[in-house]
């Protein structure tokens, strides 16, 4: 199942083909994903490029 809060409502997504199209987003980032060793690094490199 997948929980979606919007502002004003939430949304429940419970079809198999829903569930597996966010499944693998969710896998795809946190593959993507920088380890979380690299967190402040990162975050500090962004906040000089800004």
């Amino acid at each position: 199942m997948v929980y979606l809060e919007q502002l004003t409502s939430a949304l429940y997504l419970d079809k198999r083909e829903d569930v597996d199209h966010y499944l693998a987003v969710m896998e795809r980032l946190c593959i993507d994903a920088e380890p979380a060793t690299a967190i402040r690094d990162t975050l500090n490199r962004i906040l000089k490029e800004t």
